[in-house]
C-alpha cells in the first residue's frame, strides 16, 4: 500500500514538474477595428479554421476573436474581417501586438508571388522595417508539436509583407 501511495504521489509531482509552459495571463486586449473604432476587453481566445492534410496543419486562419467585456463580463465575439490590430496589455505594459497584414511569398525564381494572402501575425520588431512572426505546429491526435516559425519583413510604406523564407 505504501508503494502505491509513493508511486502515485511521485507521478503527480512529476506531471507538474514536466508540464509544458502555457501562457495563461489575463490580457486586456484593445481591438482596433477597420472602421476606426476600438473595443476593449479581457482576451479569451482566437477562433480558428484549420485546414490540414494528415497530421500537418496547412493553414490555421483566425476567423474570430473572443473577449469578455471589462464591466459586464459578458462574452463577445468579433469577426476577424472587422479587426485590424490587437494590442495585448499586461497591466499598464504592452505585452504583444498582433496585426492583420497582407503577405506575399518569394517564388523559386526569386520574384514576388502575384497572389496576396491576409494573415494575423505578431509584431516582433518595429522600425523602418517591421518584423512579424508566428509558429507552426503539427498535430497528431491530442498532441501538437512545434515544426517551424514563419517570419515576415515589411517596409513601412509597402502595402504587403514578404515571407522571408518559405519552409519546404
Amino acid at each position: 500500500m505504501k508503494k502505491i501511495l509513493l508511486v502515485s504521489s511521485m507521478l503527480l509531482v512529476s506531471s507538474n514538474f514536466f508540464a509544458q509552459y502555457a501562457d495563461k495571463k489575463d490580457y486586456i486586449a484593445e481591438f482596433a477595428m477597420e472602421d476606426g473604432s476600438t473595443v476593449r476587453g479581457h482576451f479569451i481566445a482566437e477562433v480558428t479554421r484549420s485546414t490540414s492534410m494528415g497530421g500537418f496543419i496547412l493553414s490555421n486562419r483566425i476567423a474570430a476573436f473572443q473577449y469578455a467585456d471589462t464591466e459586464t463580463k459578458k462574452r463577445n465575439r468579433l469577426n476577424s474581417r472587422d479587426v485590424k490590430r490587437i494590442v495585448y496589455y499586461n497591466g499598464a505594459d504592452i505585452a504583444k501586438i498582433q496585426e492583420k497584414i497582407q503577405v506575399k511569398q518569394v517564388t523559386n525564381n526569386f520574384k514576388l508571388s502575384a497572389e496576396t494572402d491576409e494573415e494575423f501575425e505578431f509584431l516582433l520588431r518595429d522600425g523602418k522595417i517591421q518584423l512579424y512572426g508566428s509558429n507552426v505546429f503539427r498535430c497528431e491526435g491530442m498532441s501538437c508539436y512545434y515544426t517551424h516559425s514563419n517570419f515576415y519583413l515589411k517596409k513601412g510604406a509597402d502595402p504587403y509583407a514578404v515571407l522571408a523564407v518559405k519552409p519546404k
